[in-house]
């Protein structure tokens, strides 16, 4: 069994899942299995499928011999479509089978994939496939759902989402009918992995949520899961990947958007989740108004980017007036103030700065749009900031050890002494260009010790040593706050300069989240300064529940 995501940095912690290819024990898992609710093609008097009223024909089922026969793509132009990397689809040829109805009786158009075209996007597990030509227009090409990866979007956005996967049978005697089953589910957590820079969505199968609620088993990877647009529609979220007991994981499409239009020569519909933002800057503006308007009452099919918002192939007066409807509206994180699609430093200081005062609703601070910034603004703050994918700030000099003078100690540094050990060194020539850190004469093993020793360590918000800033960290700030002290970081006084001022929580904001991972992990902030200090800021008093998402 091959495995990925050796640092999966997400809710639930850091976990080994595995690749869904293992061999064909049960496939999609249910609460309840209810195939009159779960399967596309059941045709029984009963019939209640989960996914009445959307268009499926868009995913199509591999066929032929071969380790990639039963598995899945999924349209995203009028040729290329979306899989899964790790299936070994690189170099097929297979025929594919799509369903323009939900009645398997009805037949399929059959296609081939173009074995002289792939690409593995951005060195994730997504893999964007060309067929030999396009299928009819029956079948859907689906949109690809833009969201703002900077900021934890599940916290203002819906989380729920439809998966596609087969049903396992006993006597191993598949058909295309077993592979076209669905469920539903909704989104738990996003997922940065440090070491392979992938970016993942993933969700758990609660045995509490209801009998559709669906999880991923192994042979389930390269089938799609689904958002729905603000048109109503299927929008592509991901693509499965990996999973491990109850818990699955899917290739964020959100995070490579950029990346996949970039490589298709075809048209490509990307939405965000407000209707009328045709241009994908998660707000409906004069932007969008003139490219609606540049296509209205024009001849010709046009798709939604181009003004279609109610998906009849024309710009008409009803897509005019849908837009209207939503001029001026945004879908930044309430906490995004600056609106630049990232929860940051620079929003938090926007509450410090406002603390405590009477400000226009949803700016300067008011997270929660009642127009007084206060905890409750730093709750949604917190709920709306990403800690998954937390990176290292630049650290100010002088560093112990950091002989290259970049304001991070790392390898280059190590490998820079290392290169020049045992060698002579003198202030002539500047002490070996600073490899002979403790002006010994020699670069030796205490040069190498002060680099290691300092790597990934050096860290000035971390009073209690923990290597997590939190508000157990804060805490101290607080407690000292205004206060001259020659105490210097143990008093919070991290830039040592006498006294824990504004200054001092600057830095703290650089570092925030480091070790965090999430906001539920964060402990109850004790120094609640008065109201007349200010800067109480990055408390996570309130924060969504493991399960449903409490959206902001």
């Amino acid at each position: 069994m091959r495995c990925s995501i050796p640092h999966c940095v997400a809710i639930i912690g850091c976990i080994l899942l595995h690749f869904l290819v293992a061999d064909r024990s049960p496939a999609l898992e249910w609460n309840e299995y209810h195939e009159n609710q779960v399967s596309r093609f059941y045709t029984g008097s009963d019939r209640n499928f989960v996914g009445n009223g959307f268009d499926w024909s868009g995913v199509g089922i591999i066929q032929g011999s071969g380790g990639i026969s039963g598995f899945w793509v999924t349209m995203i132009s009028d040729q290329y479509f979306l899989s899964a990397h790790h299936i070994g689809i690189s170099g097929a040829s297979n025929t594919v089978h799509f369903y323009p109805t939900n009645n398997i009786n009805d037949g399929f158009e059959s296609a081939t994939i173009d074995s002289t075209f792939g690409e593995q996007i951005a060195g994730s597990d997504l893999w964007l496939g060309r067929l030999t030509s396009a299928p009819s227009s029956a079948i859907k090409r689906y949109p690809l759902m833009k969201r703002s990866g900077g900021a934890n979007y599940l916290s203002f956005l819906s989380p729920d989402v439809y998966a596609v996967g087969y049903r396992y049978r006993s006597d191993g005697a598949y058909s295309d009918y077993d592979r076209y089953f669905a469920g539903t589910n909704q989104i738990l957590s996003l997922s940065y992995d440090h070491v392979t820079g992938q970016e993942y969505i993933q969700w758990n199968r609660d045995t509490s949520a209801g009998g559709n609620e669906v999880g991923l088993i192994d042979h389930d990877s390269s089938g799609p899961t689904f958002g729905v647009s603000p048109m109503g529609t299927l929008g592509l979220v991901g693509i499965h990947n990996a999973a491990t007991g109850t818990l699955s994981q899917d290739i964020s499409v959100p995070s490579y958007t950029t990346q996949i239009i970039s490589e298709v020569p075809e048209t490509v519909v990307v939405m965000t989740d407000l209707l009328g933002d045709l241009n994908g800057d998660y707000r409906v503006s004069s932007g969008d108004y003139s490219i609606l308007m540049s296509h209205y009452n024009q001849s010709g099919a046009y798709n939604y980017n181009q003004g279609d918002l109610n998906g009849d192939g024309h710009v008409t007066t009803a897509d005019y007036s849908a837009l209207i409807s939503k001029y001026g509206q945004n879908l930044f994180a309430p906490s995004d103030f600056d609106q630049n699609a990232t929860v940051d430093k620079n929003d938090m200081l926007q509450i410090a700065n406002h603390w405590h005062t009477n400000v226009a609703a949803k700016t300067n601070g008011d997270a929660n749009g009642n127009g007084y910034v206060d905890g409750y603004d730093i709750n949604v703050f917190n709920a709306n900031r990403r800690y998954d994918n937390w990176t290292q700030p630049a650290i100010p000099n002088p560093i112990p050890g950091d002989v290259l003078l970049d304001d991070v100690v790392d390898v280059s540094d190590l490998g820079f002494v290392e290169i020049r050990f045992n060698q002579s060194c003198s202030a002539g020539n500047n002490w070996c260009e600073g490899a002979d850190i403790d002006h010994s004469g020699t670069v030796g093993t205490g040069d190498v010790s002060t680099v290691y020793s300092n790597m990934g360590n050096y860290i000035p918000a971390d009073i209690n040593g923990d290597k997590i800033i939190n508000n157990a960290d804060l805490d101290v700030v607080l407690g000292h706050w205004l206060q001259s002290t020659s105490n210097g970081k143990a008093d919070g006084d991290l830039n040592l300069d006498g006294v824990v001022n504004a200054s001092d929580f600057s830095i703290m904001a650089d570092w925030w989240g480091r070790g965090v991972g999430n906001s539920a992990s964060q402990p109850t902030l004790v120094n609640v300064p008065e109201p007349s200090l200010g800067l109480l800021l990055l408390s996570s008093l309130s924060l969504f529940p493991n399960r449903k998402h409490r959206r902001y």
